[in-house]
């Protein structure tokens, strides 16, 4: 049984928790499709993030596609994927 435990904050510090349970065998990370949707997800956020009118200027410094690797791969640990 795999199960993922996440919390998502929101503006104030009030969040909602949530949790996935997996019990077919397959992890989540498996189930949604392996490490290319995870890119593919990540490259759509950073895309809508950089071309923001003032959230893109926090991330002017920041290598776009540095950026979304990493967070592909850290979504790939998370979600039971190769680490």
């Amino acid at each position: 049984m795999y199960v993922l435990r996440a919390r998502i904050f929101r503006y104030g510090g009030n969040y909602r928790s949530f949790d996935v349970i997996q019990t077919e065998g397959r992890s989540l990370f498996d189930e949604l499709g392996g490490i290319s949707v995870l890119r593919r997800i990540t490259k759509a956020f950073y895309d809508k993030i950089y071309e923001h009118p003032w959230l893109g200027k926090y991330f002017e410094t920041i290598d776009r596609d540095h950026i979304a690797s990493q967070q592909a791969e850290f979504m790939q640990g998370v979600l039971g994927g190769p680490q």
